[in-house]
């Protein structure tokens, strides 16, 4: 984006919006080698396997809500399930020492399955997962 759009031009955070069909997926695992991302599921379903260690780990984010935060150099590949609309907001390690608000710790720990598949959410290596909460409406 040019500067001359004013704030809507920004160095330090992206922000993309994906609309993915049904079937489509991203089949090579790859990373993103510089920036901490937190994606947000907005519609349908969205499964991410994460490629840590020896044993790929998956995650599904099926509830409006959900969202995965991870860092730089986690090893991800991904699948749609239905017409999937994700937001995901990325901002690089700068970022996070200029502005102490921002930061986001890189947590290292097991997925718990079972605990994601009740509810209760959990880490999958670099990755938090969790889900938002919706705003109350107001009458």
């Amino acid at each position: 984006m040019s500067p001359e759009l004013g704030l809507r031009h920004q160095t330090d955070v992206e922000m993309k919006w994906g609309i993915h069909r049904d079937g489509e997926t991203r089949t090579q695992p790859w990373a993103n080698g510089d920036a901490t991302t937190i994606s947000v599921l907005i519609h349908d379903c969205l499964r991410v396997t994460f490629h840590t260690g020896g044993t790929p780990q998956v995650v599904s984010l099926e509830n409006e809500g959900d969202y995965l935060i991870f860092g730089p150099d986690t090893v991800r590949s991904w699948e749609a399930i239905g017409h999937t609309v994700i937001l995901s907001v990325r901002f690089g390690p700068s970022t996070c020492s200029r502005k102490p608000g921002l930061q986001v710790a890189r947590a290292v720990a097991e997925l718990d399955l079972a605990g994601a598949a009740a509810g209760r959410w959990g880490f999958v290596a670099s990755a938090s997962v969790g889900r938002l909460q919706s705003p109350r409406r107001r009458g």
